[in-house]
């Protein structure tokens, strides 16, 4: 078994799964907020400035206009969302795989337990949106990367990168100061004996990183809601945000995204697929094995030992992340979305990482997360299959693809001017800007197919199958 465990073998296993998740960049999700941010820097372009602020959040607060000004570069250089999404999707995941290898290396856990970052279904879905929440994936990953080198071993370097991707995520979603609040304290705790020595280089980033902060944070009192949305279960919510690791299984991400793995038709692969979503839920039970096994080094540092090793001060600060956003959904009882975690969800990874990674556990152990890895890669192969054979899905939640929905602007762009628009697709109904910016993009690029002079009304609907879930659009010409 030793050839598994050469670099080749790795990087090639490492390149297979990253050809999975970029694959079919046109099949990415295009709902709303994406609209609305290529909209918004399209628009600063045309104004020849960079973009104020990005999207504004469900409690009035506008967000950063960092993504936004991400993609007016992007923009400059290409209109076509597909490619920008393809591109954008390579740079993430890089930017992620090179944080974690170094985080391998400095944590000396398994390599190719690493790689079920690549699986996670959550992470998948966010990485080809062309969103705002996505970027703080990578720069989750840098923080998290930032503060363990720096309780490896501090240095100057590790405080100023940290700081600065935590201004980045500040300036992306405000949901990052939580996981942010744990790491700064637990770097301010653990690395005080270096901190006092050079105070005032600390002192100083850490003024610069308010200074550059403060025209986003004073703005914020003025422009949150009255009235926020209030979960009706704050309790049960918390649960779930305390559950960052569903993030690395396939059961809650299919009742969200894609419902239609738990009832596709196809009467040999419905039964194989329900398996594997059963199994991937190891990763949960692999999460609480986590946690408690690094409770136990934690009592055992503080009867026995007295001294902290890296990996009890790293699990320390990971359990702060945990327990500081339940409290947070407790005691402000606002709604819990799984993208709440983009921000903290190496945080709840690590223990994942530290169980797979135990090597005094035995065969049974291997063969546990051997099926697990596999139950991951196997649902993550079919799911993005069952997309692009199905153009997406009709729920609110995921839509018709990217490339679906930019076929039917296209050929909306040669209707007569007096024809009337319509549309049976509940996205279009709720977010009819979405359709408009298509038009904008692509309702020049139609191909040849006549559309009869007499048309009075064009009607986009769901090009029904049967099976009638197919997120495929169909034009129709009345």
């Amino acid at each position: 078994m030793d050839h598994f465990n050469r670099p080749p073998v790795f990087k090639a296993v490492a390149a297979l799964l990253l050809i999975l998740v970029v694959a079919w960049p046109g099949d990415a999700p295009f709902i709303n907020d994406e609209a609305l941010l290529i909209t918004s820097a399209l628009d600063a372009n045309a104004q020849g400035r960079p973009a104020r602020h990005g999207l504004v959040g469900t409690v009035g607060i506008h967000y950063g206009p960092v993504p936004t000004w991400i993609y007016q570069v992007f923009l400059v250089f290409t209109r076509d969302l597909i490619l920008i999404s393809m591109i954008k999707n390579i740079l993430v995941w890089s930017l992620i795989l090179g944080f974690m290898v170094h985080l391998s290396s400095l944590l000396a856990y398994s390599r190719y337990a690493m790689l079920v970052v690549l699986l996670s279904p959550f992470l998948y879905i966010y990485n080809r949106m062309l969103w705002d929440n996505c970027f703080l994936i990578p720069l989750a990953a840098g923080v998290f990367t930032a503060c363990v080198a720096f309780l490896n071993r501090p240095s100057l370097k590790w405080v100023v990168i940290g700081a600065s991707l935590i201004v980045l995520q500040l300036y992306i979603h405000p949901m990052s100061a939580i996981p942010a609040a744990a790491y700064i304290a637990g770097v301010a705790v653990f690395g005080r004996s270096w901190i006092r020595i050079h105070w005032p280089r600390v002192l100083a980033v850490a003024a610069v990183s308010t200074m550059v902060l403060m025209p986003f944070v004073v703005e914020i009192p003025g422009q949150m809601a009255v009235e926020s949305h209030r979960a009706s279960t704050p309790v049960v919510n918390a649960i779930r945000a305390a559950g960052g690791a569903t993030y690395f299984s396939f059961v809650h991400w299919g009742r969200i995204f894609y419902p239609e793995m738990f009832f596709d038709q196809i009467v040999v692969v419905q039964p194989l697929l329900s398996v594997l979503i059963v199994m991937t839920a190891a990763g949960l039970v692999f999460f609480v094995l986590g946690i408690l096994h690094a409770a136990g080094d934690l009592r055992q540092t503080r009867i026995v030992r007295r001294t902290w090793s890296l990996h009890d001060k790293v699990a320390a600060i990971a359990l702060i992340v945990i327990v500081l956003q339940t409290v947070f959904f407790v005691v402000s009882g606002q709604t819990h979305q799984p993208h709440y975690h983009v921000a903290g969800w190496p945080a709840s990874f690590y223990f994942i990482w530290r169980f797979m990674s135990l090597r005094e556990l035995g065969r049974v152990h291997r063969v546990l997360c051997l099926l697990y890895a596999f139950s991951m890669a196997a649902c993550l192969f079919i799911v993005v299959n069952m997309i692009h054979i199905h153009g997406g899905n009709q729920s609110m939640a995921y839509g018709a693809t990217l490339k679906n929905q930019i076929d039917v602007a296209a050929r909306l762009g040669t209707r007569p001017s007096t024809a009337l628009v319509a549309s049976t697709v509940r996205n279009y109904q709720q977010f009819p800007h979405t359709l408009r910016l298509l038009g904008r993009l692509y309702g020049d690029t139609a191909s040849s197919d006549s559309i009869p002079p007499d048309t009075i009304r064009v009607l986009i609907d769901y090009a029904r199958t049967p099976r009638d879930y197919s997120g495929r659009l169909t034009v129709r010409y009345e």
